[in-house]
């Protein structure tokens, strides 16, 4: 096969949710399949290592596709054209967005439909762009690839799709997260925290995340507890934070509240060496970070809502996210614990594997040939 793939998500240096998903897949597929060419196509020059591989061709498309407009040139001129000069099978975009003027056979993946349930949380630009063309994205798609079986009934519901056109597809840990020991993780909290214990939120930051709520939890946990817990937001600042920055401020616990990313310290050691993840977000289609804070065996405060429950099944704790004192209470029910069950958390991490999920992705890709 002579597949494409969307990979303009590959930034080395803003590796979330769907940059993971696309490299941890396709990087798979390419080594399991040597027989087999990938395209892989970019909007911007890519960092060497994400075209290795003998098999990937790095293809730089022009132009930088980061807003509707942008997107329309990209995926509606810029890839036709790349997709006849070189005679792909077929076209695999890790994220919804696809070419309505190709003619060959596309797979798409549907991570979440956050924008119809809190548009608000988006540029409002990106949510009129995403209401008129996800549908007709879904609807041109040879299949459909979604990440949890929430995010499948999901788009079921919300556009009258066929169940059989849909194939869940999970994502999950990359191979660097590991429990670490004792010393270690008192060598990564002399370097981040002085020294002292810290609950950590991993991923983006913007308002969908709920991290004003929080902020307004730890500060309940601190007052009530005389803790010294420290509270990390690591991650990207994305957009509409001004709430956020306001409550940090404010806080009578400011400089308990430490923002960092993997400029300053590797993720999988600062996930490592926390006392607990709290990812307390309003809805997710998945939620890498909770796995990957159990393989760690870190405990999980995660949000009840969207696909998290699914993903931490029986070994997260799980709050209401619009709910302060539900958050609070089980910042102290979790960071003071003194025992962890890491086995129970490692086994549920097990239920995920790159290694199926590719192939179950290179079989969609396949068989989308053999039925077009």
């Amino acid at each position: 096969m002579r597949i494409a793939v969307n990979c303009r998500l590959l930034l080395k240096d803003r590796m979330e949710g769907i940059a993971v998903f696309t490299w941890e897949i396709c990087r798979r597929m390419a080594i399991n399949h040597p027989e087999d060419d990938f395209f892989f196509f970019f909007d911007r020059t890519p960092a060497p290592e994400f075209t290795s591989l003998q098999n990937i061709t790095s293809v730089v498309l022009a132009p930088q596709a980061r807003h509707p407009l942008l997107w329309k040139t990209w995926f509606e001129l810029s890839i036709p054209r790349a997709l006849k000069k070189y005679k792909i099978d077929v076209f695999f975009s890790p994220e919804f967005y696809l070419s309505k003027s190709a003619k060959i056979p596309t797979v798409i993946v549907t991570h979440d439909l956050g924008f119809l349930h809190y548009p608000e949380t988006y540029k409002s630009s990106h949510v009129d762009y995403f209401k008129s063309e996800v549908p007709l994205f879904l609807e041109k798609a040879n299949h459909i690839i979604a990440v949890s079986s929430f995010t499948k009934n999901e788009i079921i519901h919300a556009y009258d799709l066929a169940v059989d056109n849909i194939t869940v597809v999970g994502n999950a840990c990359r191979d660097s997260f590991k429990v670490l020991d004792e010393a270690s993780k008192d060598d990564i909290r002399k370097k981040v925290t002085n020294g002292h214990p810290y609950m950590l939120y991993l991923g983006s930051v913007h308002p969908r995340k709920n991290l004003a709520r929080l902020v307004k939890a730890f500060t309940i946990f601190k007052k009530e507890t005389n803790n010294p817990h420290k509270l990390i937001l690591y991650g990207r600042w994305a957009f509409k934070n001004e709430e956020l920055k306001t409550l940090i401020d404010a806080s009578p616990f400011k400089t308990d509240i430490l923002l960092s990313g993997d400029d300053a310290i590797a993720v999988e050691h600062i996930v490592g060496a926390a006392t607990c993840l709290v990812y307390p977000s309003l809805y997710e289609g998945f939620g890498i970070p909770i796995i990957e804070a159990m393989a760690c065996g870190v405990p999980v405060i995660a949000s009840d809502r969207g696909a998290m429950k699914e993903v931490g099944g029986d070994a997260a704790c799980y709050v209401d996210p619009k709910n302060v004192d539900s958050i609070a209470l089980a910042l102290k029910d979790v960071c003071l614990e003194t025992t962890v069950d890491r086995k129970k958390l490692i086994e549920n991490v097990r239920r995920y594997s790159w290694d199926e999920s590719a192939e179950k992705v290179y079989g969609v890709l396949n068989n989308s040939i053999v039925l077009h």
